[in-house]
């Protein structure tokens, strides 16, 4: 990813990562604390020592589970189901919407495909664990979007706060899904409050797009440069 940045010679991007994405920003702003622009964490947990060694536990059968998908049946139904798994007291009709979106997201998902990405997130626990130094460089540019249900314990949730600097916080009712399902609330928020804070000012016409770009894409991680040159939309389309 720094290479891609560097060849379009893009510099102090944003990312904005739901979930696993959110976790990869963590990750790269380790790695290049200097060249990073901002933050927009959803739904996400902080990379800290007691977050990863708490989904270690949690996932400690995911080899085996690669495994499986490798070597076993490939069913798109059971996708489906473990994406509804993370509904959270939504209403009817934003349980459709989920499952229509999920249907969507796996109506052209491969097996090698889910292998790749299933991988990626098992690499997440074997990285080295972030702390509140690695992102001093971003006090005051860190925007986080918590559901009040999020399978991220409250406990990740107040470990991930740690780790920033100067954070603007929003929590929306949910689960894990939420700050797709409930998109008005997010539009609310960032009309009001984060609108007030000047990091949050300008990016908040990029930001609302952002979440139905999440929405089809299962990898939770959308990069956003000011200005976003045309060539980084040709090299995204390749």
């Amino acid at each position: 990813m720094h290479g891609f940045f560097e060849k379009l010679g893009i510099k102090e991007p944003v990312f904005i990562g739901a979930s696993d994405g959110g976790m990869v920003a963590q990750i790269y702003t380790q790695a290049y604390p200097k060249e990073v622009g901002g933050f927009i964490l959803i739904s996400t947990g902080g990379m800290d020592a007691e977050t990863i060694k708490s989904l270690r536990k949690k996932y400690f059968l995911a080899p085996l589970m690669l495994f499986y998908m490798k070597h076993c049946n490939y069913e798109k139904p059971k996708l489906i189901k473990v994406g509804m798994g993370h509904s959270r007291n939504e209403s009817k009709e934003e349980l459709a919407y989920a499952k229509d979106m999920f249907e969507t997201i796996f109506k052209d998902y491969t097996k090698e495909k889910d292998v790749h990405i299933s991988g990626l997130l098992a690499d997440l626990m074997k990285q080295t664990p972030v702390t509140e130094t690695d992102f001093r460089m971003l006090k005051g540019k860190i925007l986080l979007i918590l559901p009040d249900q999020d399978f991220f314990s409250g406990k990740m949730q107040k470990d991930l706060i740690q780790l920033m600097h100067d954070p603007v916080i929003q929590y929306v009712s949910g689960g894990h899904l939420s700050t797709i399902l409930k998109a008005d609330d997010i539009d609310h928020f960032l009309a009001t409050r984060c609108a007030r804070k000047p990091f949050c000012f300008s990016i908040v016409s990029t930001v609302k797009p952002a979440f139905s770009a999440m929405a089809m894409n299962s990898a939770g991680l959308c990069i956003f440069t000011s200005p976003c040159p045309n060539r980084l939309a040709r090299g995204i389309s390749r």
